[in-house]
């Protein structure tokens, strides 16, 4: 490989790299904070990372509560978490690093398109 396919094979790694922890590793770590940890993540961020949504599950019922300006993108993660409870996948903050998967597969998920959405999660766009 020339050294000039090497520097923009590794500028693209690069940028995607940085899109993902923007993106989905660091919300991810966000969303576990806020709820395996709340009274920490108030004092750490207090109002500058706004909740949306949230699922809690509690034995063998789960809650869906979104806030009234969700958007598309929202509404979409949070259907993740219940497909992931449908296939009992959803864990909560006593396995941590599962729970932190399930935040990264919700955020990196919800922003495909809707087409391509259906086809991991069928059944909240069937008309699209």
């Amino acid at each position: 490989m020339k050294k000039g396919s090497r520097i923009i094979l590794g500028s693209f790694l690069l940028i995607l790299l940085l899109v993902l922890v923007v993106y989905v590793f660091y919300p991810s770590y966000l969303s576990v904070y806020s709820v395996c940890s709340p009274d920490s993540f108030e004092e750490d961020f207090g109002d500058r990372y706004y909740i949306a949504g949230s699922v809690t599950q509690e034995e063998e019922n789960v809650t869906l509560y979104l806030e009234e300006n969700y958007d598309l993108k929202t509404l979409k993660h949070e259907y993740i978490h219940l497909f992931q409870f449908s296939q009992n996948r959803l864990y909560g903050c006593n396995r941590i690093l599962l729970k932190y998967f399930n935040e990264v597969e919700a955020y990196s998920m919800s922003n495909l398109p809707n087409r391509i959405y259906n086809w991991f999660y069928p059944g909240l766009f069937e008309n699209s």
